[in-house]
């Protein structure tokens, strides 16, 4: 470990501040015993015992610092710092400096504002483990009621519940997500009652702010939530923008067991793959018990568009649900940020109505400003549309409401990769593999950028992980065929067509990604052929084919650009 490694992990430990307090109470004992010892006629040897057990307790004490922390919920194995201890898994280029955006990506120290909080997942004392989904929910209420209020700073979910169930102390999360205070709490629900307890922490010294604890009926959980987000912008001091009587906490429902659905059905929307089926089940069950619940049918457009971006259903059945679900939930609340943001997404995938996507896009944002996900996608959409730096600059956006986001900062590399800066797109995937060394999305941008570096042996190890950790996902198989197509290696490329051909009888297989193969090796007519495919099944891939380098061999063929043509991107 290096010497500054090892000093930042021993301040996160607070082995220093342990050696300092210890010292101060061992020389007190000492000089109180040396009085008071022989004042009573205590043996000599008295003394000595407790200069030895003094002695010998100290290195026993740095010991305990190092490897437990007191807690509010007891006494806790320390965690050690994240980013020092991630394991450095693949090869990172030295030459040059990070650019401004990447640097404030990475950056753990930095200034906070005093009026900065970032809301960490209240912990679930219930005694049904089941009941996690609600202390979440209550969470995210709190933080996006927060995020309403003009000039406070608040950190995104993603960032905040990435310290979900560690023991990290408040001021190591204030460094990470550069805010000055901390929220933390615990719901217990049982039945019709529920008691949440909070309390504000200045993340600069640990010390309370302020402290409270709610004993209501479950039915009063939306006057709760507010209750505790007013207080906190009271103690924060911040200038509440709105009308007086304006609520921070909306109530999109009266119906509780809608409310408990949806935040069941958003609960697995969270997990994303794993779990957006089982949300979905939720969401519906949701808007049976309340069919005028616009959250829910926002929460299912979101759920069918991941499904669709990740391929797990065809564009055709995923994005058409998508947008109805959307314009329902618009339907039904026009100020509805999120859901003007799932209607933006479904658009540009799959309608390709440009102007239309980029006005929803610009519309959900108006409306909630902190909303990550809408800066997330219209970063996406902007690189498809040509304008590479605009990209980067609403990734840059994004990363500053996420900071530790994970798709966050895979989202950076991902516009790096477009802007054709491969070094600073490898750059930005290693130091989100830093996060979370298994992250599958950030392997995909990695690899691709590895390749058009030239460094294919790097892009084929990168893939062949992926699609280990994948279970053998097509898209997955498919990248890890152009690698090796654009490697000299035809024989496994053609092996890898052969999987996805085999897959394709069970399971989606975008033409998109098989084009890719065949264009890798230089088959041009079978990858344009391919695309044609993809352009009949809308393959989402086709969005960013304007500024993709993969397609770079077949760019400039007439069919190609009469495909961007038919597509509006030529630019």
């Amino acid at each position: 470990m290096k010497p500054a490694v090892f000093f930042r992990e021993l301040r996160h430990r607070k082995v220093l501040r342990a050696a300092a307090v210890y010292a101060v109470i061992g020389w007190a004992v000492i000089e109180a015993s040396d009085t008071i010892f022989p004042a009573l006629s205590i043996p000599e040897g008295a003394f000595t015992a407790v200069l030895v057990i003094t002695l010998v307790g100290f290195p026993v004490a740095l010991v305990g610092s190092w490897m437990f922390d007191i807690t509010p919920h007891g006494l806790r194995r320390t965690q050690p710092l994240s980013a020092d201890s991630a394991a450095e898994p693949l090869d990172r280029p030295t030459d040059g400096p990070l650019d401004g955006t990447l640097a404030a990506a990475v950056a753990v120290d930095g200034p906070a504002s005093p009026r900065s909080i970032a809301v960490l997942p209240f912990a679930n004392m219930s005694d049904d483990p089941d009941n996690e989904y609600f202390s979440d929910g209550v969470t995210e209420e709190i933080i996006n009621a927060l995020a309403k209020v003009a000039g406070l700073h608040v950190a995104a979910r993603t960032s905040s519940f990435s310290f979900k169930g560690k023991d990290q102390d408040v001021t190591e999360i204030g460094r990470r997500l550069r805010v000055a205070t901390v929220l933390e709490g615990s719901v217990r629900k049982a039945g019709q009652q529920v008691r949440i307890a909070a309390q504000l922490v200045n993340a600069a010294d640990g010390y309370q702010i302020w402290s409270e604890v709610y004993d209501r009926e479950l039915a009063d959980i939306f006057e709760v939530q507010e209750e505790i987000a007013r207080a906190i912008v009271d103690k924060l001091k911040v200038e509440f923008m709105g009308e007086g009587d304006e609520p921070l906490v909306q109530r999109h429902t009266e119906n509780l067991n809608a409310y408990n659905l949806y935040l069941r059905g958003r609960y697995f929307w969270n997990q994303r793959e794993r779990g957006l089926t089982k949300g979905i089940e939720y969401l519906e069950h949701a808007i049976l018990a309340d069919g005028r619940y616009a959250l829910a049918y926002s929460g299912l457009a979101d759920s069918y568009n991941l499904l669709g971006f990740y391929g797990f259903l065809r564009p055709k059945e995923a994005f058409p649900k998508a947008k109805v679900q959307a314009r329902k939930a618009l339907e039904l609340d026009p100020e509805l940020g999120e859901a003007h943001a799932s209607l933006a997404f479904a658009c540009m995938l799959f309608d390709w109505k440009w102007a239309d996507a980029e006005g929803e896009f610009t519309r959900a944002m108006e409306l909630n400003p902190a909303y990550v996900t809408a800066h997330h996608w219209y970063s996406e959409f902007l690189m498809a549309m040509g304008r590479t730096e605009e990209g980067i600059a609403e990734a840059r956006q994004a990363l500053r409401l996420d900071p530790i986001g994970l798709i966050i900062n895979t989202l950076l590399g991902m516009a790096l990769y477009f802007a054709r800066d491969y070094d600073r797109a490898i750059e930005a995937c290693l130091k989100t593999l830093d996060l979370e060394p298994d992250f599958l999305p950030v392997y995909l941008w990695l690899g691709l950028a590895y390749g058009q570096t030239g460094r294919h042996d790097k892009a084929i190890e990168i893939f062949e992980k992926a699609k280990a950790q994948s279970d053998g996902r097509p898209a997955m198989t498919a990248l890890l065929g152009h690698a090796y197509a654009v490697a000299g290696r035809p024989r496994d490329a053609e092996t890898a067509l052969e999987e996805l051909r085999e897959v394709s009888r069970t399971s989606y297989v975008s033409p998109f990604d098989v084009a890719r193969i065949y264009i890798g090796l230089g088959e041009r007519a079978s990858g344009l052929e391919r695309l044609e495919d993809a352009y009949e099944e809308r393959s989402i891939g086709l969005v960013w084919m304007g500024v993709d380098p993969t397609l770079d061999p077949v760019r400039s063929d007439p069919g190609f650009q009469d495909l961007l043509r038919r597509m509006d991107l030529q630019r």
